[in-house]
């Protein structure tokens, strides 16, 4: 039976994705060598909204200039190259998904911000940071793969400053307890941790967390969805999701009418570290 590491890497790893990304940009006619943060954003940002949703919860978590930031289950490395080159921050983001780690790496070299922003393989659970390393940390539809939340939540307060913030999405249990796969964060329940509300709540008070924002952003997300729908081209791509995932409509689909039906719910939340 593969350990956790493996079973997150058989998830959402791809084999020679960062080789793969760049063929498309071409194949779509861009110079690889002078790519933007548009050209990514069509596909870089691993969560419900896109660009739009990173910019949305910045602004509610008031994100100042010169804050370090540690990215969690930072994907390809969308949402860190928005705070740095947007919200003038430092940031450090971190994966399980070494495919995932490695194509971040050179997109962020492309769209000239490695020296904002630099990526690491790792694991949220078990970190070799220093206690408060970061200003913020911030994770965007990462801690629904996270079993262990109490851990994970103690090693957030244990590199987060005193006074500093715990910024994150994550789609939450709803009323129904239905859920259908494949998702866009698992394939199958064997990664798939969903909380409650309550749950995820009362765990963040134990470790040590006040709450400063809590938003129900269900049916915005809704909302954005078919909006990108119905903005997507007629004839496909070459540089989409699907450099990312498999099964994408099917996935699509699934997780908006999770949104609809109430199975899901989809929140931004900010805590301040209280201690």
């Amino acid at each position: 039976m593969p350990d956790y590491s493996e079973s997150i890497n058989q998830q959402y790893g791809r084999s020679s994705l960062s080789e793969s990304i760049l063929t498309a940009f071409t194949n779509e006619g861009l110079n690889t060598e002078d790519l933007t943060l548009d050209d990514l954003s069509r596909f870089d940002q691993l969560h419900s909204g896109g660009r739009k949703a990173t910019r949305k919860l910045a602004e509610l978590a008031k994100l100042e200039r010169g804050m370090k930031i540690l990215d969690i289950g930072c994907g390809v490395g969308g949402p860190a190259r928005t705070l740095a080159a947007e919200f003038g921050c430092q940031v450090v983001g971190v994966d399980l998904t070494e495919s995932y780690v490695h194509a971040a790496q050179i997109l962020t070299d492309k769209v000239g911000l490695s020296e904002t922003v630099t990526f690491q393989v790792g694991n949220a659970l078990d970190m070799e940071f220093d206690p408060g390393a970061f200003d913020v940390i911030w994770s965007q539809n990462s801690i629904m793969n996270i079993e262990d939340k109490i851990s994970l939540f103690i090693e957030f307060h244990r590199v987060l400053r005193s006074g500093g913030k715990l910024v994150f999405e994550a789609i939450l249990s709803g009323e129904k307890e239905e859920i259908g796969f494949p998702g866009f964060w698992a394939n199958d329940p064997s990664v798939s941790f969903m909380s409650t509300p309550e749950e995820l709540q009362k765990i963040l008070e134990e470790a040590g967390f006040d709450q400063l924002a809590w938003k129900d952003v269900t049916r915005n997300s809704i909302e954005l969805s078919y909006e990108a729908q119905a903005e997507a081209p007629v004839k496909p791509r070459h540089v989409g999701l699907h450099l990312l995932y498999t099964y994408v409509p099917e996935k699509a689909k699934n997780t908006l009418q999770g949104f609809e039906d109430g199975t899901y719910l989809d929140i931004y939340a900010v805590f301040k570290r209280t201690i």
